[in-house]
């Protein structure tokens, strides 16, 4: 039997799947007994087995879930409103709690949460990380949408009362437990750990198996963090001190706009209204710019380009959009609420929606987007049929109004919005990918004119033997000394496992790619035009647009991404400083600056790129901060344990 198919079996077939309704253990084991060859069995072997241990979570589950909602008695519509209401009041209430201990700060700054508690919900679990607290709640938010899409009787009625909020609450909280045990088992699937059971100790461990590529993961997730913050330092300082740049990058944002501002937003029996005044909205363009960092720093080549699905509309529109609906919505969120007692009255004051059309006549107000441009890029944000996904659709359409899910859409992961955005516009992996190969090749070539130094990036792209077979090669940068060649891979942001599957089986391809077009060329010199190039040292590189995968060697070819080809050879250098916190947030310590120059000149540059591709120096340099810890994911008194490695950083302030 081959290991593979096994692996493949617990991906895709539901009988193997404990989170599926087909799940058939007795067929997993009689599928063992017929395939399995050694005593121990492999790590594989036993995640099969030890998937039993999860098919009692969604069994638990679904029976949870048809009792609280049967129990309720409510109709669907009211029983959406209600469980969205919910994880808007407890964001409301979180942050609220914090401003309180950061001498009331009034934004709402997600990103500050990272090293906050709050008390959880369960009161099992004691004090939780305040953001990781509210991403699982928000899990838990979307796993009970979705189940309503098979498993709600939708004959209730529209009175709702305390016992409802009761029941919301509890089914909220076993939600948010049941998201993290299915998330580990699915990263055990999907990203290859291994499921051990210890009948001694009643434990049930996800352990890592390759380490090193669980540890570029995260340091390629802290790189591209990173480099987002970078920008928004950049557009911060910009913004506070209101210079040249701040003036330019202004004025192109409020190219779209016109002079109006939202002057006050209210609330009428929780539907919101509005009142705009002649102005410049400041910070919608501020939140804009925020943004508009992601934007830049991982999709510039894209911005401008317009969609193919949307009416005259490119990712940089949408953005504009988004910051206006994210605006008008966040106003209305922070209307002061003060709860009294926990009965229905109070809990409507965090009731939030507007009509849907209306929404519209406000966007056409405050921008110069034509009616179908915005009624088509609104489509983007809102969920209103199929799979619920809150973190690309976090506006939610029922009846002839739209509920907004707060967090994500005050705070999202904006990689995550712009490649759905993109998808959903028009422009799959390899559209963006042609782009990509011309970016990289437009830099470079600037950028080694302006150095001075010698090269070569063919135009031709198509090379073809005596037998008229060919092979398109994406990138060939010729050197003084080397010949870079490259497969050139456009990824998406990886937000859950399969995700993270789903893009390294992508990279997996264009490792095949480049060593096979590589050897055609080696093969066939001797038949190509214009062959100089095979005549020097040839290094081989699968290129992506995210830092997620590298560091990786796939087929013993490097995978690398555009920001790291940057910082080699633009910056030529790895630079080291140190973030400190002040009255004003968190700011960079310029009297704490180290470096490591990766070439002297000209010559060295080519003797050296091999070798920094192979063990980026920004890599290597991270890999000494990173170690695995066990942390227990089931509850307290549950039988057995399940415990789950996790990659984490060991606490410093550099940057």
């Amino acid at each position: 039997m081959s290991e593979t198919k096994l692996q493949k079996k617990l991906k895709t077939d539901p009988r193997f799947i404990p989170y599926n309704e087909k799940y058939d253990f007795d067929y997993v084991l009689n599928y063992l007994k017929k395939t399995v060859k050694s005593k121990t069995g492999s790590y594989v072997e036993h995640n099969a087995l030890n998937s039993s241990f999860f098919n009692p979570y969604f069994t638990e589950y679904k029976e949870y879930f048809k009792e609280i909602t049967k129990g309720n008695d409510l109709a669907l519509k009211d029983f959406l409103e209600l469980i969205i209401t919910f994880a808007n009041r407890d964001l409301y209430l979180v942050t609220a709690s914090l401003r309180e201990s950061n001498n009331d700060r009034t934004e709402i700054d997600y990103d500050g949460m990272m090293n906050s508690t709050i008390q959880s919900n369960i009161p099992e679990l004691g004090q939780i990380n305040a953001q990781a607290g509210l991403e699982a709640s928000h899990d838990g938010l979307n796993m009970v949408l979705n189940m309503t899409l098979k498993n709600y009787d939708d004959d209730g009625s529209s009175n709702y009362q305390l016992k409802h909020l009761d029941n919301c609450a509890k089914l909220l909280g076993f939600s948010n437990i049941y998201i993290v045990i299915k998330s580990g088992y699915d990263i055990a699937i999907w990203e290859d750990y291994a499921i051990r059971y210890s009948k001694k100790s009643d434990e049930l461990k996800i352990k890592i198996i390759h380490k090193e590529n669980q540890y570029l993961n995260r340091i390629g997730e802290y790189r591209l963090k990173r480099n987002i913050f970078s920008s928004k330092m950049v557009v911060l300082s910009a913004f506070q001190e209101q210079n040249a740049f701040y003036q330019y990058i202004s004025k192109e944002a409020n190219k779209k706009r016109k002079a109006k501002r939202l002057k006050r937003t209210t609330l009428d029996e929780n539907e919101i209204k509005y009142k705009l005044a002649d102005g410049i909205e400041k910070e919608t363009v501020f939140k804009e710019l925020q943004s508009f960092a992601s934007l830049t720093t991982y999709y510039a080549f894209i911005r401008d380009e317009t969609l193919p699905n949307i009416n005259n509309v490119n990712l940089y529109d949408v953005l504009v959009l988004f910051t206006e609906v994210q605006h008008l919505f966040g106003e209305a969120f922070e209307i002061k609420k003060v709860e009294t007692a926990t009965d229905v009255e109070n809990f409507n004051l965090f009731k939030l929606k507007i009509k849907k059309h209306e929404l519209v006549e406000y966007l056409l107000r405050k921008t110069k987007y034509s009616r179908n441009q915005v009624k088509q890029t609104l489509e983007l944000f809102i969920q209103k049929e199929g799979f619920y996904n809150i973190w690309e659709r976090p506006l939610i359409e029922i009846e002839n109004y739209l509920f907004p899910v707060i967090l994500p859409l005050i705070s999202p992961n904006t990689l995550r919005m712009l490649d759905y955005w993109l998808e959903k516009g028009g422009f799959d992996l390899d559209s963006r990918g042609l782009l990509f190969e011309k970016h990289i090749k437009n830099v470079l070539s600037f950028e080694f004119k302006r150095k001075g130094y010698k090269f070569n990036i063919p135009i031709e792209n198509i090379f073809r033997n005596n037998n008229d077979e060919f092979e398109e090669i994406d990138l060939i940068v010729e050197l003084k000394k080397i010949t870079l060649i490259a497969e050139v891979k456009c990824i998406k942001y990886p937000f859950d496992p399969r995700d993270y599957y789903n893009m390294h089986s992508r990279l997996i391809e264009g490792a095949k790619q480049i060593n096979r077009k590589t050897k055609f060329l080696i093969d066939n010199r001797d038949y190509l035009k214009n062959n100089g190039f095979l005549s020097k040292p040839i290094v081989k590189l699968v290129i992506t647009n995210y830092p997620i995968f590298s560091g990786y060697k796939i087929d013993g070819v490097p995978i690398t991404d555009f920001s790291l080809l940057e910082n080699y050879f633009i910056n030529g250098r790895f630079g080291k400083g140190r973030m400190v916190g002040t009255k004003k947030g968190v700011e960079i310590d310029d009297t704490f600056h180290s470096e490591i120059k990766y070439y002297q000149n000209e010559d060295e540059l080519s003797d050296n790129l091999e070798s920094f591709f192979k063990n980026p120096i920004p890599i290597t340099e991270k890999l000494k901060d990173v170690y695995i810890e066990e942390t227990q994911i089931s509850l307290p008194e549950t039988n057995p344990k399940i415990i789950m490695d996790y990659v984490k950083f060991k606490q410093s302030n550099e940057i």
